[in-house]
């Protein structure tokens, strides 16, 4: 099957953003976990994925 590149882009909050941001920076290998500028705080993800549809993408357990 031929694999297409995906981006990825995802707002993440928790009532504990300072654990959770390490947990995102190691899971987020080839992308960026930024601060959200909104009121709300949390994080914005953005990466991309390689495979061949965004449905199995969907399912991973980790960003690479």
């Amino acid at each position: 099957m031929t694999s297409k590149r995906f981006k990825l882009v995802a707002k993440v909050s928790s009532s504990n953003p300072i654990s959770i941001r390490t947990v995102l920076e190691e899971l987020v290998k080839k992308g960026s976990v930024k601060k959200a500028e909104d009121a709300n705080g949390g994080f914005i993800i953005e990466a991309e994925m390689e495979g061949s549809h965004a449905k199995e993408l969907n399912r991973c357990s980790y960003l690479h």
